[in-house]
């Protein structure tokens, strides 16, 4: 296992960048262009698409990961602890790791996209670069199991969403036609009232 020598003052701010960069592309990815091509194409198709754009969103990222050997998301500092089982945190972290990686992979890929799931569940912290097959296995499931969830959450929210819109969509109708034939009483009531008012000046000349 490689030992970074970067101060721990330079990992943090590099960590922070990285993860705020990478929060704010997951966040677009999942709460706007998900929801999107769910709503506009349908679940088959739309997850589909969305299963291929999470490939080769997930695979540029990964590269450019590798590419840069940097800790940017702060997984490798993390993944040093395996060895370091000196202090009840790091022994609770290292005992995390040595569980089932099955465990691992279905519990990540529920809550992080497949490039943190793989890197995470990689052998050996800061080998930038070092893809087994057992690697690509886990980017692969973490990209089925992630976007067949993700897809039914966001299918499952448009519907809800129809729905609602729906009946929203009727109850404005309801209330606009009630509040156009309520001005219309009114109107007709207000003219019937001047005649009256007319023809009483009328009759007391």
């Amino acid at each position: 296992m490689a030992i970074s020598n970067v101060s721990w003052k330079k990992r943090i701010g590099t960590i922070l960048i990285g993860l705020t960069a990478n929060e704010l592309m997951v966040q677009g990815f999942d709460s706007i262009l998900y929801p999107f091509v769910m709503g506009t194409q349908g679940f088959f198709i739309g997850a589909h698409i969305m299963i291929w754009a999470s490939i080769l969103i997930c695979l540029l990222t990964l590269k450019f990961y590798d590419w840069s050997g940097t800790d940017w998301i702060g997984i490798e500092t993390l993944k040093e602890t395996r060895e370091l089982e000196n202090s009840r945190a790091n022994r609770f972290i290292a005992r995390f790791f040595k569980k089932s990686q099955w465990a691992q992979l279905v519990i990540l890929s529920l809550a992080q996209d497949p490039f943190v799931v793989t890197v995470f569940l990689r052998e050996g912290a800061h080998e930038y670069g070092k893809m087994t097959k057992k690697d690509w296995k886990n980017f692969f499931t973490s990209v089925l199991i992630g976007n067949v969830f993700w897809s039914t959450v966001c299918w499952s929210g448009v519907k809800i969403f129809e729905t609602m819109g729906a009946k929203l969509s009727v109850a404005i109708t309801i209330l606009s036609t009630a509040l156009i034939l309520l001005a219309v009483v009114g109107f007709v009531i207000g003219k019937i009232s001047e005649k009256r008012n007319k023809q009483k000046v009328e009759q007391s000349a």
